[in-house]
Parts: C-alpha cells; structure tokens; sequence
C-alpha cells in the first residue's frame, strides 16, 4: 500500500507519492513519484474533472453461472429433466429451469430457495434477461414434488448416457454413505437419529449413499434414513449400481466396485461375485494373523505425489468362502495422523466418561441420571473404532450408583501398532499389489465429495429445514447434481492442473460489469480484469458465449 510523503523545501511542500519494499531484509523505496505542490495538484484534479464524461457502472456474478449454464448448454442438463418429469405444460419457467436456479442457490450458498432466486435474479444471466421468465422464489418449492426416486433414477441415468456420448466412460465406481445432521425436530421417514459422523448424536440425520466413477463424477445416489446401516443398504443397492452400468451399455464384469469394510458381509460379497471385480478392506479381526507380520516383511510399493512411501505385501487368503489376493498396505503418515487423532479423541472421551461419572452420584435440584442414561451417554461418547479400548460399567448396590471406566491397555497397544495398516482384498488377481493399494485409495475421492457436501463455503447440504421425505430427497438431489457439474467442469479442465476448489473458487472471482457514459450510445459489457488462470477457465469454458446478444 502507498503513501504521501511531504519533503519541505525552504517554504515550500513537495508531495511524492510513495510504495516501500523490503529488499535483504531493509525497507526500500520501491515506486517514488513526484506529485506536486498541495496547489498543482488541485489543479490537476479539476483539470481531470472537466474532461471527464459522466460513467456509470454495476458489476454482477458471472462466473459460476457462466459454468453452469456451459455444462447445462453441453449435456442438455434442462431438457432431460423437462423431459423425465410428468408436468402439464404451462407459461414461464420450467421444472428444468427452477432445478437449475436452486443448484446455483447451492454453488453460492447455502441459500435458501428465496435467496437462491434473488441471487440468480441479480446474476449478470437474471439481469441480462436470458432466461424465458422471472424467477418466482415460491416456485422454487413448489416444483421439488415432482423429484421422486424414480424421476431422480432416470435423470440421472440420462445424464450418464450423456456422459458417455461424451468418451467418459467409468472403468470403475466408488460407494460410500454419510449422513448430516438436521434441526428437523419431527420429520418423515428420512429424518431419523443414528449415530452421527459428525458427532450429533442428539440430531436427527439424513442418510445418503453416493457411487461415482473413476473421473469421480456422480452417476447415482440415495437418500436414506439417518440410521441405516451401511451393510444392509448395500445389499439393497448392488443391483440397482449394476443395472445403472448395464443401462448405459458398459459390462459390469469389466468394472471394479470399491467399498469399504462397513458393508462387508458374506451375503453382500456372494451377491457380488462373478458380477462385477470387488475390491474392498478387510476388518483386523477378520485376518489377525496378517496384521501381525512384523514390517521386515513389506516391501516398498510406491511413493505418492508428496514423496511418502507406500510399502507392503500381498498373498492369497480364503475369505467369504473364496480365494481373494489380499495385500497389507502401510502408510507413515496415516499411522501418524491416525495416532494423533486417538490421542485428541482419548482426551475428549475419559472428559465425557468423567462427566457421566459425576452426574450418576449428582445430588439436588433436578432429575438424577438413570443406570440406563449413563450407559446410553457412554456409547455416544465413543466412537465406534475406539469401542474395544474403552471400557466402562454401572455398578449398583445398597441404593448406590457408580459409573467405573477404565482403558483396555492390551487393546489400546494393538490399535497403536495397528494404525497406518490397511488390509485390501480382491478379485483382481492379475493386478500389480501397488495398483491395487493405488486403485482402492481413489476412495478418498468420495470422501472428498462428502467434504465438498459438508463444507458451506463449497456445496452445502445443510441446514436441511425440510420436513417432507419428498422434498428432502428433491434437495439432496440439487446438491449432488451441484457436485455433478464441478466435477464435469474439472474433468474438461483437467489439462490446468488445478483442484476442483481452485476451479470453483476462481469462478466465484469472474465478475463481468455494465459500464455507460456519455460518449457510448449504448452500454457496454465488460469483464473484469482476470488472474492468469482466471483466463485460461474462462477461454477453456467458452465462458465468453453469454456475453454475445445481450439485451440490455
């Protein structure tokens, strides 16, 4: 930032205009130039005043919009929906036209379905007139009837077609489930409590699973009640992934479906088998003998981007009466993160058991605590990976209570030893042991759409304030295909070398202004001054198209 500096000569002021740096650890003058005296630069502003004409200016988002728009242009995003949904034709904006204002709500949200539509309105798009009508806030709301799972199953089945039209064609798919806690007090079937993967457990939660591709692009999702188990519902949603496969004309057997352990069953993997290759992780207690061969026996496998060594080893071993390849993974900097995760987590854990201790044996005013409610504040207090280290009773005699808790120090040292392991199992057995640790790694990719769906600075899911079954899976269907279209854009911009949150945050930074005056007979548009790779989206994209034709 500059400055003025004032430099007296005799009696008269000189005024320079001035911008330090350091250099070699010293402030430097690094821009010094001469203004004038306190009168000759008075006049220099008048001066500037009289020849200049009079300009006005507004600014308005473009860049997001602009991508959206691109992608729908592209896929044909509005016309399948128009074309799925079951609507009486009618004046003004379509099912497909409210379904893309609300996922611009999520790109610049979380806002809420009035805020969306007056956002969108004051959108260079909005502004400029280039949709057929005015956005109506209410029927915004009002078209989320028409979203139900099987509308949703075909739109997005649509969609992968068009994906495929396009040469993206899966080569394997991702499953995974969250869930995202809600302040619905009293909703439907949806909204139910469970146990929370944000540790709400006092919350209602809204389930969803997610399966996308190896471009990590989504092809199909679920709302869920908040306590479904991962393992049931994936016995549920095998078939419906594979007919998904098949509908678009791909061969499941070709494919690999990437799980975690969570859904591991004997049911689960016979329904699998001789349909499409598996490729999963294994729980310690399933293979203990193998988390027990000491490191003297990996081998280096591959060293990742940020240069940290992979190492392991593979053998064959019988599991859900087959013969899978199973290979034991170590990663340095997991065991480290992992180890410190339990350290934070065991501090907050005997906090909580210390508070239930002392809430059992509580005298006074208000309701006691039951034996019931203790072991009930017990299991909320633990997450589900530390429940064998962590012990605790209610021990009742002579109309005394005490809650005891103490810690499996046997259980606690094999976690330790444990962490930064990783057992993966397979169909695959011609593959490489380092493909198939890299291969199974690719999950972080969905974990990253579910950080991408928790974060609001990114696509929120949440606050969730709906209370219809209906209408929560219409929204969480918004949000997804939110996801969609980022990832869609990332994959078209993957030459750039820049991650998915760089490309949506340099798009919120592309803004485009009217400007008028005096000498133009009709305002101009202008696009603000852009980064290098501001320029590079905004060319790749063709982001330039919707500035043609206005209507201004």
């Amino acid at each position: 930032m500059g400055f003025l500096r004032k430099k007296k000569v005799k009696k008269y002021s000189y005024y320079y205009y001035v911008q330090k740096e350091r250099i070699n650890g010293k402030p430097v003058d690094a821009v010094h130039i001469y203004l004038g005296t306190a009168d000759e630069i008075l006049n220099k502003i008048n001066k500037r005043d009289e020849n200049k004409s009079n300009i006005t200016l507004k600014t308005f988002e473009y860049g997001r919009i602009a991508a959206l728009l691109s992608v729908d242009e592209e896929l044909g995003f509005r016309n399948i929906v128009d074309d799925v949904v079951t609507k009486r034709n009618q004046p003004g904006l379509s099912v497909g036209d409210y379904t893309l204002v609300s996922i611009f709500g999520r790109w610049c949200g979380p806002l809420s379905k009035t805020a969306s539509a007056k956002h969108f309105s004051e959108s260079f798009i909005g502004f400029g007139n280039k949709f057929p009508s005015k956005v109506n806030a209410q029927n915004i709301i009002s078209q989320m009837k028409y979203f139900d799972e099987q509308t949703i199953s075909e739109i997005e089945l649509e969609l992968s077609k068009k994906l495929k039209e396009k040469g993206i064609i899966p080569d394997m798919i991702v499953w995974d489930t969250t869930n995202n806690y809600t302040f619905i007090d009293c909703g439907e079937k949806i909204p139910q409590k469970g146990k929370s993967k944000q540790g709400r457990h006092n919350k209602n939660l809204i389930g969803m699973g997610l399966a996308v591709s190896g471009e990590n692009i989504p092809i199909f999702h679920k709302s869920i009640p908040g306590d479904t188990h991962d393992a049931p519902l994936f016995n549920e949603i095998v078939d419906d992934i594979i007919d998904r496969i098949k509908q678009i004309d791909v061969d499941p057997e070709g494919l690999v479906l990437v799980f975690d352990k969570g859904n591991n069953s004997e049911k689960n993997i016979e329904k699998l088998s001789g349909r499409i290759n598996v490729l999963g992780s294994l729980k310690k207690n399933q293979i203990k003998d193998l988390f027990k061969i000491p490191f003297s026996e990996y081998k280096p496998l591959y060293t990742t981007d940020k240069g940290v060594e992979i190492s392991g080893f593979s053998t064959k071993w019988n599991i859900y009466s087959k013969e899978y390849t199973i290979v034991m993974s170590f990663n340095p900097n997991t065991r480290k993160r992992q180890a410190l995760t339990y350290e934070k987590a065991k501090k907050k854990i005997i906090k909580d058991l210390d508070g239930i201790r002392r809430s059992l044996v509580r005298t006074g005013r208000g309701r006691p605590m039951t034996s019931n409610g203790a072991i009930k504040k017990a299991v909320e207090s633990i997450p589900t990976q530390y429940e064998a280290i962590f012990k605790y009773d209610v021990v009742e005699s002579d109309n005394h209570k005490e809650f005891k808790y103490w810690i499996d120090e046997k259980k606690e040292k094999t976690f330790l030893e444990n962490t930064g392991k990783l057992a993966i199992f397979t169909d695959k057995y011609d593959w490489s042991d380092d493909k198939i640790v890299i291969t199974y790694n690719r999950k972080v990719f969905i974990e990253d759409d579910f950080h991408w769906l928790k974060d609001k600075l990114l696509i929120p899911l949440t606050p969730i304030w709906h209370r219809k079954d209906e209408h929560i899976r219409a929204h969480v269907f918004m949000c997804v295909m939110g996801l969609f279209f980022i990832r869609y854009i990332s994959h078209k911009l993957g030459d750039l070398g820049i991650t998915d949150e760089q490309i949506f945050n340099e798009l919120s930074k592309i803004r485009v202004g009217l400007v008028a005056h005096d000498d133009l007979k009709e305002p101009q548009i202008v696009v603000e001054d852009m980064t290098p790779i501001q320029a590079r989206i905004f060319s790749k994209l063709d982001l330039g198209r919707y500035l043609e034709h206005n209507n201004f």
